[in-house]
């Protein structure tokens, strides 16, 4: 990472990763999206029911990215 610290956008998606809970699904989605029209609650549902459905996917980027390393 540059300067050594995550930009607060980089630190939504590990979030996004690690918690993929409706509300950090919403986080994600708002700083990845323009306007807030195709926000909707389902799909917020589907997006966070999709994640975890796939953890092995959830750990792919975390450690791709060196994320949680000390």
């Amino acid at each position: 990472m540059p300067g050594g610290c995550p930009s607060e956008s980089f630190k939504v998606l590990l979030k996004g990763y690690s918690d993929p809970s409706p509300e950090s699904v919403r986080a994600l989605v708002e700083i990845m999206t323009y306007g807030s029209s195709s926000e909707t609650d389902q799909l917020i549902r589907q997006r966070s029911d999709a994640a975890r459905k796939r953890p092995d996917h959830l750990a792919n980027f975390p450690a791709l990215t060196g994320a949680g390393r000390a």
